[in-house]
């Protein structure tokens, strides 16, 4: 048997409503239409088809540096990362008797800096959408990963 999580509010906190805030007042732009630009772009991001700070470059059109608006999201998920303790431990006691996995719908920039605080570590199989080109709720990442 196999059971799968999900990482976003559950593992690590959702920042998106922070980051909408946060991104859209520092580019100038009503949160509003930040949101319907990333409401738009989500399929592309969550298949790997489109980077965070591609996102960016469309959106501000050379008036700002898209590197330093991914560093400000960056930095803003990282200020609100921290992993749940009690779920680790709860996954870490399913571990034991059940094969786990994580499948993620997320972003190239994202799913790094998750790969690099560790959170991928604590399951037995990580499917994230930027590497499979595929995302939730799409039946056919479900049955990649079966």
């Amino acid at each position: 048997m196999v059971i799968f999580f999900d990482l976003g509010g559950v593992f690590v906190p959702d920042s998106t409503e922070i980051l909408n805030r946060e991104i859209a007042k520092h580019i100038g732009m009503p949160e509003t239409e930040l949101i319907d630009k990333w409401n738009t772009s989500l399929p592309y991001l969550f298949t790997g088809k489109m980077t965070i700070r591609d996102l960016y470059s469309s959106i501000i059109w050379g008036k700002m540096d898209a590197e330093l608006i991914l560093m400000k999201h960056i930095s803003i998920y990282l200020q609100f990362y921290s992993l749940d303790t009690f779920i680790i431990d709860l996954l870490n006691n399913i571990k034991k008797q059940c094969v786990t996995a994580c499948l993620s719908n997320t972003e190239i920039e994202v799913a790094k800096v998750n790969y690099e605080k560790g959170l991928y570590k604590h399951f037995h199989h990580v499917f994230l959408s930027t590497e499979m080109g595929l995302m939730k709720p799409e039946n056919e990442i479900f049955s990649t990963c079966a």
